[in-house]
């Protein structure tokens, strides 16, 4: 219940900050309340993550880049916290779909990789993490999710 209020009053003051008093149905700062997403992702709240993507992924005046980190935080909080792999996947998919090459991308196909991992889809998984490694070679957590990945792929060979 505790956690309850504090969605509902997270969701009042998103809502207070991003529409205008006078009721006008744009976003003041949609940039401000993207902001407000990614630290409550970045803190593990994910419950919150969903409460205002779900008023936010529809607004009018989206940017490409806006609606794919919306997209990608979406499928990031699908991911943790209910582990519904499919539908972060989808997500992820969209937020790849609207951007060529820049973090969005490179988040999503890390992360889409990650799903396919736990879903045992291994060729899925080396396929994007391959591809986002194309966009950002040395990358830290795309190098060790790929040597999972094969290391899961060398396990299933092996039969263990």
């Amino acid at each position: 219940m505790k956690n309850l209020l504090k969605v509902v009053f997270c969701l009042f003051i998103y809502l207070a900050l991003v529409f205008p008093i006078c009721g006008a149905e744009e976003p003041k700062d949609i940039d401000a309340a993207i902001e407000s997403i990614t630290g409550a992702a970045n803190n593990g709240n994910f419950q919150e993550v969903m409460s205002i993507v779900s008023t936010l992924i529809d607004q009018p005046g989206l940017s490409p880049s806006q609606r794919a980190q919306i997209l990608y935080l979406r499928g990031w909080a699908h991911q943790k916290l209910s582990k519904e792999y499919s539908l972060a996947i989808a997500d992820y998919f969209y937020a790849i779909e609207l951007n060529a090459a820049d973090k969005w991308t490179f988040s999503s196909l890390v992360n889409r990789s990650g799903c396919y991992l736990e879903l045992k889809q291994y060729d899925k998984a080396l396929e994007d993490v391959e591809t986002a490694l194309k966009i950002w070679p040395e990358h830290p957590v795309a190098l060790n999710k790929k040597q999972l990945i094969l290391s899961s792929m060398q396990s299933v060979y092996e039969g263990n």
